[in-house]
């Protein structure tokens, strides 16, 4: 395993759903799952690195628009995370939220895909010296046509597993989630597969969920490049370990 990833790329949303509405999205969550999804696969991720970077949020946004996408079997192109994240970022310092981090929050992130969007790479490549530079007219003209929606997830547990089966597989959506990295996370077996969520967490970490394999493991797209965590910068997630480490998950619709 490579050097250990910088973390925390993800701050704990402003206000936690209540007991009762979680409650409700839960029982919901398990009477849809009554029915058992067909393996899917959304569509196939274009890994990148985000470096020491904590803009770990941005990729994940912006790697699940390209594959939402081709589930809509529209054209697909790679989009920089670049404006996704300051746009989150300023929301954050309007909030007068504390800064002293370089992560996003939830809050800011939603509000940022949906009035800003995302713009193709090539129009804002992401550099890790100019994370908190303002964006260019052009980047923010062409990511009109890339705005989404982020619905939270309001379930925990078994049943947030059960949810995100249910996105992926039924409505067929992708899914951004903030998952403890426990030790496990660090180190995934051979085969790509992560199980324990037991461990003491590095801190937070946002990633994108594009797929369900026929054993009910949740295909996962990382931002820590090809190679330097697994070979093709993915893992499988096994319904004990979203149950055990994810603390937050969302879907990502693109916005008609």
């Amino acid at each position: 395993m490579s050097a250990l990833r910088k973390v925390h790329g993800f701050n704990f949303p402003k206000r936690w759903p209540t007991g009762l509405e979680i409650a409700a999205h839960q029982d919901r969550m398990i009477r849809v799952a009554a029915r058992t999804p067909t393996p899917t696969r959304l569509g196939t991720p274009t890994i990148k690195d985000q470096g020491n970077s904590a803009e770990c949020f941005g990729f994940a946004a912006v790697q699940a628009i390209h594959i939402e996408l081709q589930a809509q079997g529209k054209p697909s192109t790679l989009l920089s995370p670049v404006l996704p994240y300051w746009g989150a970022r300023r929301e954050e310092t309007d909030a007068d939220t504390d800064l002293t981090d370089s992560g996003s929050d939830p809050d800011g992130m939603t509000k940022a895909i949906a009035d800003i969007g995302a713009c193709p790479w090539d129009e804002d490549p992401f550099d890790e010296a100019k994370l908190n530079d303002r964006p260019n007219d052009t980047a923010f003209l062409a990511a009109q046509q890339h705005r989404c929606t982020i619905l939270p997830i309001l379930a925990t547990g078994n049943a947030l597993y059960d949810a995100i089966q249910h996105v992926i597989c039924i409505e067929r959506h992708p899914v951004l989630i903030a998952l403890q990295v426990v030790p496990a996370f660090d180190n995934p077996g051979t085969d790509g597969v992560i199980d324990d969520p037991t461990g003491k967490s590095r801190g937070l970490h946002a990633q994108c969920l594009f797929g369900v394999d026929q054993r009910g493991f949740v295909d996962d797209a990382n931002s820590w490049g090809l190679g330097q965590w697994t070979p093709n910068g993915c893992a499988s997630l096994t319904p004990r370990f979203i149950a055990g480490a994810v603390v937050w998950a969302g879907s990502l619709q693109v916005n008609p």
